[in-house]
């Protein structure tokens, strides 16, 4: 049976509200943003998708709800981002 790399449904999109900016930028300021905060939040990882937007994987739907919190504290990602939840493209 062949391997496929499914994203777990804990997951959360940050699209970028302005135009412009790379994929690579947009994951970085992420990055930074949560370190520099000492997040409490677990990650798994940070893909960078279409239109510039990194897509967060987090553990645990706990954890997704904390690391939506922390993205809503910060002003950095306030300021460059909005929330969203993926659409399941395997639904088609």
């Amino acid at each position: 049976m062949p391997f496929t790399n499914q994203r777990s449904e804990h997951v959360v999109l940050l699209r970028p509200k302005g135009k412009g900016s790379s994929s690579e930028e947009n994951k970085k300021i992420v990055e930074n943003a949560l370190v520099c905060r000492n997040s409490a939040a677990r990650i798994n990882r940070i893909s960078k998708v279409s239109n510039g937007g990194p897509i967060i994987e987090a553990p645990t739907s706990a954890d997704l709800q904390s690391l939506k919190a922390e993205i809503e504290c910060i002003p950095t990602l306030q300021d460059h981002f909005e929330i969203s939840k993926p659409k399941d493209a395997g639904l088609r």
